[in-house]
C-alpha cells in the first residue's frame, strides 16, 4: 500500500496546475500583441510572474549565432553574474556549434529539460569562461532549465530559455505548447505590420486623388481632355491648342507649354512671337514648366479673364501631371496589394449580407480545401459554417458595432472536416451608411485550440491513466453535493486502495505497476455508470463518486461490483496478476455534508478495511461522542 503520510504529490499537482494555468493565460496574452517587442515583453512578464527567469535568444540572419535579446534577471543580479564570468550581457551572442546542444535543439525543434541548469550553460560561454558555468548558475540561482525552440514558417527563429527552481521534466509539454503560441504570435505581428503598411499607403493615395478631383472639377469644361487617359504628348499638344482657341484673339494667339526639356506649341509661328502672358506649371509643389500665350504685337489692353484662363489651365495641367503620377503609384500600390492579397497566409475575403462570396484569396481557398477560387465563389458563405446560427450571431454584432474582432467559430471544409478559425470582419458602408459588403480575414486556430485543450487536459486529468485528477474530482463533488441537496437524494464517496501494490512495484518494476494501474482504470471505468466519476488520487489510490442514491444501501452493489472486477486476473507483460482492493465509503449527508469531510471519512473507512483483512469494503461510522472510532464491517446496509 502507498505511504500517504507526505503531502508532496498534492503539492506537486498544485504547482503543476498553477504553472499550466499561468502558461494558458500567457498564451492568450501574447496573441494580443501587435509587435515582436510586445510579444517578448508579455512572454517575459508572464514567466517572471510565475517565479522563474526567462531569456530569449534570436538567431542572426545567417543562422551562425544566437543573440541575447531579452531577459528577466534584475540588474544587481546581472552585475554579479557579469563580474563572475567577466562578460557583458549587452549585445552578447555566441556561435551555434554544429552538432552541439543548441544546434540539436534548433534543428530537431524539440523542447529539452536539463538538471542541473549549468549542464549545457558552458556551450553558451567563451572557452575561457566555460569552467565558470556552475558558478554562474549558482550566482543566478538556477537549478533546472527548459529550452524551447521558436520556429517561424518552418524555420528556426530563436530560443526561449526558462530557468529557476522547481521545474520538472513534466513541464516540457506545457512549455512546448507555449513556445508554439509565441511563434504564432510573432508570425501574426509580421502579417499585421505588412498589411497595415500596404493598406495605409493605398488609402492615403486614394484620399489625395479624391480631394484633388473635388477641387478641380470646375476646370474640366476648359480642358476636357484631362478626363481622358491620354499619352503625355497628346494631352500637352491638345491642351495648348485648346488654350489658344479660348483666348480673346485666337487669330494672333499662340500657346506654348515648356515642360522639362520638351516644348509643345499650338502653332509653328511661335518662334517669331515675344509678347504675351505666362503661368508656372507646378508638380508636387515644385516648378516643372511654364505655360505661355504669345501675340504678334503688344495688345492695347488685356482682359483679366485671359490671365485667369491661362492660370486655370496651367493649374489643370499641373493637376493632370500630378494625377498621372498618383495613378501610376496607385497601379503599383494595387499590384502590391493584390500580391499581398494573393500571397499572405491569412485567408482574406469579401462577402455580401446575403452570403455571396465576392472575392477570396488563395490562402482561404487552400484553407477550406477547394480546388480553385471559382469553386469557392460558387457557394454561399452560409454553407461554410458548421453551425449556421454562428453566422447569424456574428452578423448581429457586425450590424451593431460595424466590426467584429477575434470571433472564433467552426467552418466546414470541402471534405467535410470542421476547423476552428478566428474571424476578423469589418462592414464596408456607402456614404449613407448602408452596408455594401463585409470584408475580413480568417486565421486557422485549430492547432492553437488543440494546444489549449492539451494544457486543460494536463491541468485536470491524470497523465498516466487519463482519468480525472483530484482537482477535477473536487469540482464535480462540490457540484454533486449541491444537486443532491436540491433533489434530497444521497451520494457516496468511495476511496479505493490496491492491496499489496507496492510489492508489485518492488518485484516486477514500476513499468509493470504503471500498466497495471492503466488496466485497473480501464476496467473500472467501463463498469461504472456514466453519471459516476472515478479519479486517480495518486499512487494506487482511486476515488469514486456515486450520485442519485435513494437509499444509502444502494452503494453496496457498486462496491461489490468493483471488488469482484478487481479480483479478476490481469495479464500485464506476460505476468498474470491477482489483485484485490480495499474500499472505504462515506455517504452524504449521513457521513458528512461537505467535500473534505466525505473524503476524509472515506479515507478512515478504507484504513479500517485494510485492518479487517483487505479485499473488502467498509463504511464510516461515527462514535457517540462524534469522533470516528468504529467502522461498520462487511455489508453497509
Amino acid at each position: 500500500m502507498t505511504d500517504r503520510t507526505a503531502a508532496a504529490p498534492e503539492e506537486e499537482a498544485s504547482r503543476a496546475y498553477r504553472l499550466l494555468l499561468a502558461l494558458s493565460q500567457a498564451a492568450q496574452a501574447v496573441q494580443r500583441a501587435r509587435t515582436p517587442r510586445d510579444v517578448y515583453r508579455r512572454v517575459l512578464a508572464e514567466v517572471e510572474r510565475i517565479g522563474h527567469h526567462a531569456t530569449i535568444f534570436t538567431l542572426t540572419e545567417d543562422g551562425a549565432y544566437l543573440s541575447l535579446s531579452y531577459l528577466t534577471f534584475e540588474s544587481t543580479l546581472m552585475q554579479a553574474a557579469e563580474k563572475t564570468v567577466g562578460l557583458s550581457a549587452q549585445g552578447y551572442r555566441f556561435p551555434v556549434v554544429a552538432g552541439g546542444f543548441f544546434e540539436s535543439i534548433l534543428s530537431a525543434g524539440e523542447t529539452i529539460f536539463t538538471e542541473p541548469a549549468a549542464e549545457h550553460l558552458g556551450e553558451a560561454l567563451p572557452p575561457v569562461a566555460r569552467p565558470l558555468a556552475h558558478r554562474l548558475a549558482q550566482v543566478l540561482g538556477l537549478k533546472q532549465a527548459i529550452y524551447a525552440p521558436l520556429t517561424l514558417s518552418g524555420e528556426p527563429h530563436g530560443l526561449l530559455t526558462v530557468a529557476g527552481t522547481g521545474l520538472t521534466d513534466a513541464d516540457v509539454p506545457a512549455f512546448t505548447a507555449f513556445a508554439s503560441q509565441i511563434a504564432i504570435a510573432l508570425e501574426n505581428t509580421r502579417l499585421y505590420d505588412a498589411a497595415h503598411r500596404e493598406l495605409s499607403e493605398r488609402e492615403k493615395a486614394e484620399v489625395a486623388l479624391r480631394e484633388r478631383v473635388r477641387e478641380l472639377t470646375s476646370l474640366y469644361a476648359v480642358t476636357r481632355d484631362t478626363q481622358d487617359r491620354l499619352p503625355l504628348e497628346q494631352f500637352c499638344t491638345r491642351a495648348v491648342q485648346n488654350l489658344a482657341l479660348g483666348m480673346q484673339f485666337p487669330d494672333v494667339a499662340v500657346a506654348v507649354l515648356e515642360l522639362d526639356a520638351r516644348r509643345f506649341c499650338s502653332s509653328e509661328h511661335a518662334e517669331h512671337l515675344s509678347h504675351g502672358l505666362h503661368a508656372t506649371v507646378l508638380v508636387s509643389g515644385q516648378e516643372s514648366g511654364r505655360l505661355s500665350v504669345y501675340y504678334s504685337e503688344p495688345l492695347p489692353f488685356l482682359l483679366p479673364e485671359e490671365q485667369d484662363l491661362i492660370d486655370a489651365i496651367a493649374e489643370t495641367i499641373s493637376y493632370w501631371l500630378e494625377r498621372r503620377l498618383i495613378e501610376e503609384a496607385l497601379v503599383q500600390s494595387e499590384a502590391r496589394y493584390r500580391s499581398l492579397f494573393n500571397n499572405v497566409p491569412l485567408g482574406l475575403y469579401r462577402s455580401t449580407l446575403e452570403g455571396d462570396i465576392i472575392d477570396a484569396n488563395p490562402a482561404l481557398v487552400e484553407m477550406l480545401g477547394y480546388p480553385d477560387r471559382e469553386s469557392l465563389l460558387a457557394i454561399n458563405a452560409t454553407d461554410l459554417y458548421a453551425d449556421p446560427a454562428a453566422r447569424s450571431a456574428q452578423q448581429v454584432i457586425l450590424d451593431r458595432e460595424g466590426v467584429v474582432f477575434q470571433y472564433e467559430l467552426q467552418l466546414r471544409r470541402r471534405d467535410g472536416r470542421a476547423i476552428w478559425v478566428e474571424d476578423n470582419v469589418i462592414a464596408v458602408r456607402d456614404a449613407e451608411g448602408r452596408i455594401l459588403y463585409n470584408e475580413g480575414s480568417i486565421q486557422d486556430v485549430t492547432r492553437r485550440r488543440a494546444d489549449e485543450e492539451t494544457i486543460r487536459q494536463l491541468a485536470y486529468h491524470d497523465q498516466l491513466t487519463g482519468l480525472p485528477n483530484r482537482r477535477l474530482f473536487n469540482d464535480r463533488l462540490d457540484l454533486a453535493i449541491a444537486r443532491s441537496r436540491r433533489a434530497r437524494l444521497g451520494l457516496a464517496v468511495m476511496l479505493l486502495d490496491l492491496d499489496h501494490f507496492k510489492g508489485i512495484n518492488d518485484t516486477l518494476g514500476h513499468s509493470v505497476g504503471d500498466k497495471l494501474l492503466l488496466a485497473v482504470s480501464a476496467r473500472l471505468a467501463t463498469r461504472l455508470r456514466e453519471s459516476d466519476t472515478i479519479c486517480r488520487m495518486g499512487g494506487d489510490e482511486f476515488l469514486v463518486l456515486v450520485e442519485g442514491l435513494a437509499r444509502p444501501e444502494e452503494v453496496e452493489t457498486v462496491a461489490k461490483t468493483i471488488i469482484q472486477q478487481v479480483r479478476l486476473p490481469f495479464l500485464v507483460d506476460g505476468h498474470t496478476l491477482d489483485v484485490t482492493t480495499s474500499i472505504g465509503i462515506a455517504v452524504y449527508p449521513a457521513d458528512g455534508e461537505d467535500r473534505d469531510t466525505l473524503v476524509r471519512h472515506a479515507d478512515i473507512a478504507m484504513y479500517a478495511a485494510k485492518k479487517a483483512g483487505r479485499d473488502n469494503h467498509q463504511r464510516y461510522v461515527p462514535s457517540l461522542d462524534g469522533k470516528p472510532s468504529s467502522i461498520q464491517e462487511g455489508a453497509i446496509g
